[in-house]
């Protein structure tokens, strides 16, 4: 649909053109960055195409390596084989992701986005039959502002092209020659006599928001950068803040023709966390029984709270003293593992505290059996990231996790994993466009009291998905029925098997 809307020059839609992918949390041009401006619903994927010295395109946009690997020198003086073996870096630390190939690039994304492909090399045919082979004709069309290039590259075949323009007269020139669906116009020069020729010629007009515009959009001030800027006409922007940008255009009503997100159940009824991975309101919280009767259940989530004991483990316990779940008192962390698990919890038969291991042991299990997998949504009560994550990637848990918990917690997380999906709380409207720009978050975990379906739309043209505990007296069939009306993406309940029924036609 995409490809239609970018070619349509009646559309009424603005499009979001994700500069070197998603790169403020992931490497730039790196296939965790490809994936990432998938999920947050870009429209266009722009990435840089250099070519090695023995012929192998790979994606890269400076003329050395030394920023942006643990490498220095020319990549197109170096072979693939020696290129392969780097490091991509963010802040000059070392990620653990490589160089992606053109090849990789393009299969990463294929059918989920358009590609903008950014020549920096003039190996015409080399990338073209990556593009062939990699049947990505349909979703790319190529960017240089040397004109000869593009012109090798529209004789070569049907292949789509965006020339650069930089006043009226080189407007005027790159029509007449390429007759493109759509031009790049330097900001200096978007002028309504500019606009006007570009769409007197049924073709689209490209700019860029890099620079001044993006640091204002991060720093909350998009609507007064981008209304300006929206009613000179201009049809695709391309952007370092896709996330918040995508948000601020659904706000403004600029995104018609693109079609919402669904909830992580992939249907349009909300995914079900099992809170302390109870199924039922007499269930025993936070046990390994409990998983495994929440696991039978089919929920989409396990919620789990973690803390770590004085000698260091991981164990599974939701508050900070044992005297509510346990026959036992005082403040679990002052205990090591051996002795915690010498005490049992009330009404959990010979059942001791899980550490956070033999839970992630029992659910991944469970996937590695069932076509329909369970995530878990680790509350960080009190727990270190690296540990943390350790075990997780241990049993593969860690990429569809989600982590609730404190802001900092959470950038701490963050920080040590570039690709958690984390998730703050949101109490207040006042906060979404604060926490959208500084944490770029996977989810909002939203105040039921503020909840209602204007929000969520907001929270969505952010592409950040709506979570909420309907706990308690709210903890009702009417209430569950009230968030998918809302389109709400994930319900927290306590009843779990209840909710199951309720959204069984799922």
């Amino acid at each position: 649909m995409i490809r239609e809307v970018f070619l349509d020059p009646g559309s009424e839609t603005v499009l979001v053109a994700s500069h070197r992918a998603s790169h403020l949390n992931f490497p730039e041009n790196s296939i965790p960055a490809l994936r990432d401006a998938v999920r947050l619903g870009v429209d266009i994927i722009e990435i840089d195409a250099k070519i090695t010295a023995d012929g192998v395109p790979i994606v890269m946009h400076d003329r050395t390596i030394d920023r942006t690997t643990t490498g220095k020198g020319d990549p197109e003086k170096m072979t693939w084989a020696e290129l392969k073996k780097l490091s991509l870096v963010v802040n000059g630390k070392p990620t653990g992701e490589r160089i992606p190939t053109l090849e990789e690039a393009l299969r990463s994304v294929k059918g989920q986005a358009l590609v903008d492909l950014d020549m920096k090399t003039d190996a015409v045919e080399a990338v073209l039959e990556v593009v062939r082979k990699t049947g990505t004709e349909d979703m790319v069309f190529f960017f240089d502002s040397d004109r000869e290039v593009l012109s090798r590259i529209r004789k070569a075949g049907n292949f789509l092209v965006m020339p650069r323009a930089k006043d009226k007269a080189s407007t005027e020139e790159v029509i007449r020659l390429f007759a493109p669906p759509v031009v790049h116009i330097d900001p200096g020069f978007n002028t309504p006599d500019v606009i006007n020729l570009i769409k007197a010629n049924r073709a689209r007009v490209w700019i860029n928001a890099l620079g001044a515009t993006d640091q204002i959009i991060s720093e909350g001030q998009g609507i007064e950068i981008l209304k300006p800027l929206l009613a000179t006409g201009v049809n695709v922007i391309q952007t370092d803040q896709p996330q918040l940008l995508l948000g601020l255009l659904n706000q403004l009503g600029k995104r018609p023709d693109i079609a919402p997100i669904l909830s992580e159940s992939g249907s349009s009824a909300p995914a079900i966390s099992a809170h302390r991975s109870k199924t039922s309101r007499t269930s025993v919280e936070n046990t390994q029984n409990a998983v495994r009767q929440a696991l039978q259940l089919g929920v989409d989530f396990i919620e789990i709270d973690v803390r770590t004991t004085k000698d260091g483990h991981i164990v599974i316990l939701h508050d900070g003293t044992l005297d509510r779940t346990t026959r036992s008192n005082g403040p679990m962390k002052e205990l090591t593992l051996k002795e915690l698990q010498a005490i049992k919890l009330k009404r959990a038969g010979d059942e001791q505290i899980p550490t956070l291991e033999e839970i992630a042991g029992i659910v991944s299990g469970w996937n590695a059996q069932n076509s329909k997998k369970t995530h878990l949504y680790v509350d960080c009560k009190d727990a270190e990231p690296e540990p943390l994550l350790a075990i997780l990637k241990k049993y593969d848990l860690h990429r569809d996790a989600v982590f609730y918990g404190s802001d900092d917690m959470l950038g701490r997380l963050r920080s040590y994993y570039s690709e958690a999906r984390i998730m703050p709380s949101l109490r207040s409207l006042d906060e979404l466009a604060g926490k959208a720009a500084r944490l770029k978050p996977y989810a909002f975990d939203v105040n039921r009291k503020i909840l209602n379906a204007d929000l969520v739309k907001q929270i969505h043209g952010y592409h950040i998905k709506v979570f909420t505990d309907l706990l308690v007296l709210h903890d009702t069939c009417k209430n569950y029925k009230a968030a998918r009306k809302q389109g709400v993406d994930t319900i927290q309940t306590d009843r779990a098997r209840k909710a199951r029924k309720v959204f069984s036609h799922r």
